[in-house]
């Protein structure tokens, strides 16, 4: 998954959070969250296996279903965010370039003093 695809989804978690707070007893299914766009067959089949068997169909049955089907049988929406929070947590971290250019060597606060262009010059300027 691509970081776009895992920035809309993050969204659309937020947006079902939210509805959530709003509404404790509202229950959303997964295919009206749309998440359905982002799942590939494995994850749905994933899912799916992870589910009490008594709600499921035959698993022959599974294999002949299309994915907007298998779908409808998540039952809870926040299954499908388990599974990418955990797939997420578990994935190495990319290393991502900085926007702002960050010096190796960075430069102290305080800075030497200049020095005074007449105290550069040997013997001129002082008294004797």
């Amino acid at each position: 998954m691509n970081l776009d695809d895992k920035q809309a989804l993050a969204k659309q978690f937020s947006n079902l959070f939210r509805k959530m707070a709003k509404e404790p007893n509202l229950h959303l299914s997964a295919k009206e969250l749309h998440f359905g766009n982002y799942l590939a067959r494995k994850d749905l089949m994933d899912l799916i296996h992870q589910m009490p068997k008594e709600n499921l169909p035959d698993p022959a049955h599974l294999m002949t279903m299309e994915n907007d089907q298998l779908i409808e049988l998540v039952d809870n929406p926040l299954r499908i965010v388990a599974h990418f929070v955990t797939r997420w947590a578990d994935a190495p971290i990319p290393e991502i370039e900085p926007v702002i250019p960050v010096k190796k060597d960075p430069v102290s606060k305080n800075p030497a003093p200049k020095e005074h262009p007449a105290s550069s010059k040997s013997g001129e300027g002082k008294p004797s």
